[in-house]
């Protein structure tokens, strides 16, 4: 299996960061990680340890599969731009203009975080929670639009919603992430 590497990520300790910086010429530049092929229904589990409850209003962190823009199953957390909003995460199937495949929450100001879907034919259930599951938040999402397995492959990315700058001139943002997939052969697709 290969990770393919775009942007200014690196490694401590065993985990991915990814960043958010100025280059030379200071021009941003975002970071995103993924696999070189599909690893198929499973379940997907991110450690972020990282608050998300304060990342800057511009940036996304996407733990996610990835085939197509309607092939595409997302844990994000981002205030897309209004540093106003309550809600800072959301779990997506794709496309998330369909009625009910989007579903925003609010997560707390907790250090480290369990980000995790179980993908299975027809459905997708998400975690967010503490290591110590003091605060958790679910939602499963059954419908036809969850995509089958075929030429997804893993995401990380931190990068800046509609290209803005990030906010109150930070000069930098950054996550520390990592990744876990176990296959489940209970859905009758084995991988």
């Amino acid at each position: 299996m290969r990770a393919l590497v775009t942007g200014g990520s690196y490694g401590i300790g065993g985990a991915t960061c990814l960043r958010i910086a100025k280059d030379a010429q200071g021009r941003w530049q975002c970071t995103e990680v993924f696999l070189g092929s599909s690893l198929g229904y499973g379940t997907y589990e991110w450690t972020v340890s990282s608050r998300v409850d304060n990342l800057n209003p511009e940036a996304v962190l996407g733990l996610f599969t990835y085939e197509s823009d309607t092939r595409e199953i997302d844990v994000e957390f981002s205030r897309w731009g209004w540093a106003g909003d309550p809600t800072n995460g959301q779990f997506v199937v794709q496309p998330y203009s369909n009625a009910g495949n989007l579903q925003r929450f609010t997560q707390t100001s907790i250090v480290t975080s369990i980000q995790r879907f179980t993908w299975t034919a027809g459905s997708v259930t998400f975690t967010s929670r503490s290591p110590d599951n003091a605060w958790t938040f679910t939602w499963t999402r059954t419908t036809t639009d969850v995509p089958p397995p075929g030429g997804e492959r893993v995401h990380m990315n931190l990068w800046l919603y509609q290209g803005a700058a990030l906010a109150n001139s930070a000069t930098s943002g950054s996550a520390r992430t990592n990744h876990a997939h176990a296959a489940r052969k209970s859905s009758g697709v084995s991988r």
